[in-house]
């Protein structure tokens, strides 16, 4: 939606999402001179902090092109959260319960200094490292999918 993902990456997730059709795939990037410091820096040490956090190592943390399966899809509506921390708080959960996402290398692609992206440095950063300190902390992130969908405090799915 913020013009960061072309076309051809999203079908290589696609595709690769169908030949995995179990799995949590990830359009990783790699580090460009275009990508805005901020961009890079964060990314580098968000990638870190979830190393640390859960042992895995992941190319690309903080992507915005992802694929689910189908079968998964009950339990990530089941984790709560919203933004860029239930992205995080997502592949926290999945990687603790074994499910270790596929990466697909894709382009990196920012254009105007990165002006499209909804990303708010301080506030996201804030949360994001707050579901990894909860994690780690084992408060967080360890829900069990108990087949019904997450509602809120006081909100009705019915």
């Amino acid at each position: 939606a913020d013009g960061q993902h072309a076309v051809d990456d999203i079908v290589r997730v696609a595709v690769a999402l169908a030949e995995q059709p179990r799995s949590l795939v990830l359009g990783a990037r790699r580090p460009v001179p275009e990508m805005p410091f901020r961009s890079r820096f964060g990314n580098a040490l968000t990638r870190k902090v979830f190393q640390a956090a859960t042992g895995v190592k992941l190319a690309d943390t903080q992507t915005g092109l992802r694929g689910f399966a189908k079968s998964l899809l009950p339990e990530v509506l089941a984790v709560p959260g919203e933004r860029y921390e239930y992205e995080m708080a997502v592949l926290l959960h999945l990687c603790s319960a074994g499910q270790l996402p596929l990466e697909v290398p894709i382009r990196t692609i920012y254009t105007s200094g990165n002006r499209s992206s909804h990303f708010r440095p301080c506030k996201d950063s804030a949360r994001v490292y707050t579901v990894v300190a909860r994690h780690c902390l084992g408060r967080g992130a360890r829900w069990k999918y108990t087949g019904q969908e997450h509602a809120a405090p006081g909100e009705n799915i019915s």
